[in-house]
């Protein structure tokens, strides 16, 4: 008879079966460690949009007041706000649109520097409408001086507007004008009792920086705010800018009239 030997083979399922465990197991602990990261992401993500949008709300806020700081709190964020002025604007204004500049109470002279375009047939020339209280009549009536300057260069020297001085390619715009102060030359400074001026290129959009002297009111805010969630510790911050309010451009050529208006033949 013939006797058949056997190998046991106990040892080997059970190197198997471990092996398919540990191989289970890593692919728990990957899934587990997924869903943690997504789990984390997705707070993470939730928390900052909710910090952005506390940080909005004190711009929001900020723009209603339009001066100093202040604080906040929005769903456990901590927000502060903060509004700076400026006395100078420095902004790109398109051909046609208006710029409104504040003068009241302010009777110095007003500095325009403007164009940064190389070839001077694509620089704009610059139109000033200044609006001003002619308090020689009773009662006061509010009327208007235009002032239009512009370069003197190819394509500009037959429009018979005052003469912006040329600044050297060497400095960011190219051309700089002054109206001057009220009791200079009337034909190129501010009108007694100015009120406000506004400033309309032609020809071209352009780059433009206007400021003043001593006393030249605000003109322009940036406005800060910073949303803090310290639990979290998550911070957004937001910048934003604003000019001065000001009327659509056609208003430019309108006539106000405290009572009717008749037009003489």
């Amino acid at each position: 008879m013939q006797n058949k030997k056997t190998t046991p083979q106990s040892g080997q399922v059970a190197v198997v079966v471990l092996l398919i465990m540990v191989v289970l197991l890593t692919i728990g602990l990957s899934l587990a460690t997924r869903t943690t990261q997504e789990l984390f992401l997705s707070d993470q993500q939730s928390e900052s949009a909710r910090v952005f949008n506390a940080a909005e709300s004190g711009i929001e806020q900020a723009l209603s007041e339009l001066q100093g700081q202040g604080t906040l709190s929005i769903d456990g964020v901590d927000v502060a706000y903060n509004v700076t002025g400026s006395s100078t604007l420095d902004t790109r204004v398109a051909e046609g649109a208006s710029v409104h500049i504040d003068l009241t109470g302010y009777t110095s002279g007003v500095n325009f520097e403007w164009a940064s375009e190389a070839d001077c047939s694509e620089r704009a020339s610059l139109v000033a409408n200044i609006f001003y209280s002619d308090t020689t009549t009773n009662p006061a009536t509010v009327r208007t001086k235009v002032i239009p300057f512009g370069p003197t260069c190819n394509g500009h020297d037959s429009d018979n507007f005052f003469d912006g001085t040329a600044t050297g390619a060497s400095n960011t715009y190219r051309h700089q004008f002054t109206i001057t102060s009220v009791g200079s030359p009337f034909n190129q400074s501010l009108p007694p009792n100015p009120l406000f001026m506004r400033i309309k290129p032609v020809y071209a959009d352009t780059d433009i920086k206007i400021s003043g002297g001593v006393g030249f009111p605000t003109q322009y805010h940036v406005i800060s705010s910073t949303g803090t969630y310290s639990e979290g510790d998550e911070e957004r911050n937001i910048e934003v800018s604003r000019t001065l309010p000001t009327g659509p451009a056609y208003m430019d050529y309108a006539l106000y009239s405290g009572a009717s208006i008749t037009q003489n033949p």
